[in-house]
C-alpha cells in the first residue's frame, strides 16, 4: 500500500487531525478542501490526506484563516506526497504508532535536521507560498524574508496526527473490506488531550 492509497473513512481523518465534524464539513463546503470529495456520503482519505486536514486545523490555531489555512495545506499535499513516499504493509496502516517508527526511519535517521514547512504570502501577490526547508535552514531564511509567516516541523505534526489516530478507534478499507481497529484502551481517554499528545511526543 501506499501513503497516497484512500483507506482511511472520515471519523478516521477527524480523530488525527485534530478537528471536530462540523468543523472538518466547513473546510470542504465553505473552504474548498478535498473538492474532489464533495457530494460522496462515504468518501475515503488517505494518510496524506490526513496529513492535509491536520495542517488545516494547525494553521487555523495560529490565528490563520480557514480559506488561507486550507489553501496553504492543499498546495503543500504534493511537497507531502514527495517527502512521505513509501510503501506501507497492512500492519502499518492499521497501527499508526508503528507507521510513525517506519516514517520516522526513512526521513530522520539521525534524529537530527528535521524537515519543516514554511507557510508565508507572497508580496505584492498575495498568493500563498510554500516552502520544504530544513530546522537548519529555516531560521535563517524566514528572518531574511519580511513576510507574516509559519513553520510546521513535519516531525511534530506527524507523531501528533499518528498518535492521535492510535488513540481512537480506526475506520479503514483494505482489499474491499472494511476494518474497525480498536484505539488503545490506555491511552482512551478524556483526560488525555491533542496538545497532551503532541507535548508526549515532542518529548516535552
Amino acid at each position: 500500500m501506499l501513503v497516497t492509497d484512500k483507506i482511511y473513512f472520515t471519523s478516521t481523518l477527524i480523530a488525527g487531525a485534530g478537528c471536530s465534524s462540523d468543523t472538518f464539513r466547513a473546510w470542504r463546503n465553505r473552504n474548498g478542501l478535498f473538492p474532489e470529495t464533495s457530494g460522496g456520503k462515504w468518501n475515503k482519505f488517505s494518510i496524506i490526506d490526513i496529513f492535509v486536514a491536520a495542517l488545516v486545523s494547525d494553521l487555523t490555531r495560529t490565528g490563520m484563516s480557514a480559506q488561507f489555512a486550507v489553501e496553504a495545506s492543499m498546495k503543500a499535499a504534493p511537497l507531502l506526497e514527495k517527502l512521505f513516499d513509501m510503501p506501507l504493509t497492512e500492519h502499518e496502516v492499521l497501527w499508526p504508532t508503528d507507521m510513525l517508527s517506519q516514517i520516522e526511519q526513512k526521513l530522520w535517521p539521525e534524529k537530527t535536521n528535521y524537515a519543516v514547512l514554511h507557510f508565508y504570502r507572497n508580496r505584492p501577490s498575495g498568493q500563498v507560498q510554500i516552502e520544504l526547508l530544513s530546522s537548519q535552514t529555516a531560521a535563517e531564511n524566514i528572518l531574511r524574508g519580511k513576510e507574516i509567516s509559519t513553520i510546521v516541523n513535519l516531525r511534530y505534526l506527524s507523531r501528533a496526527v499518528l498518535s492521535s489516530m492510535a488513540i481512537e478507534d480506526s475506520e479503514l478499507e483494505i482489499d474491499g473490506k472494511r476494518r474497525v481497529r480498536a484505539g488503545h484502551q490506555k491511552l482512551n481517554s478524556h483526560a488525555v488531550t491533542r496538545d497532551q499528545v503532541r507535548r508526549l511526543k515532542a518529548g516535552d
